[in-house]
């Protein structure tokens, strides 16, 4: 689950919602299945399962 918002919120020393070393290409991403969307307002929840 991970929600959007139209807000900002973070700094300098904030941590990021996705952490980690990272990728070296876009073949490495981590794929997500059976993703659903859903407004809140004006927020927006992502839904889906690590592949």
């Amino acid at each position: 689950m991970f929600f959007l918002s139209p807000k900002i919120i973070g700094g300098k020393g904030a941590t990021s919602s996705v952490m980690g070393e990272g990728i070296t290409r876009i073949s490495k991403a981590i794929k997500i299945k059976d993703m659903q969307l859903r407004r809140f307002g004006e927020d927006i929840l992502l839904e889906g399962y690590v592949k």
